[in-house]
């Protein structure tokens, strides 16, 4: 059954479903140093899109398309940020 405590017969179902529910936790954390920048690149890739076209425009950097993208940009950045700091202050914590 592996780690847990349980009744005999009686609550060793839950027990297993809790601890594959850990071990499934434990597994997709593992990967969170590669997926936590997926987001802000992609927030990246389309701010540099939008404000590169919103740049070739006639109106240039008043252009609606040039803010979006900074704001894109913006994001990105915030977003890294943001996880950057909190899965940092997780792993010090364990």
């Amino acid at each position: 059954m592996g780690h847990g405590l349980a009744c005999k017969n009686s609550h060793e179902e839950i027990v297993e479903t809790h601890n594959a529910i850990i071990n499934g936790n434990a597994k997709v954390y593992s990967n969170v140093n590669k997926n936590m920048i997926i987001a802000p690149l992609f927030y990246l890739f389309m701010g540099i899109v939008f404000a590169g076209f919103g740049i070739t425009s006639r109106q240039g950097f008043t252009s609606l398309t040039f803010i979006l993208g900074v704001g894109f940009i913006a994001f990105g950045v915030i977003c890294f940020v943001r996880n950057k700091a909190t899965f940092n202050s997780s792993d010090t914590e364990t």
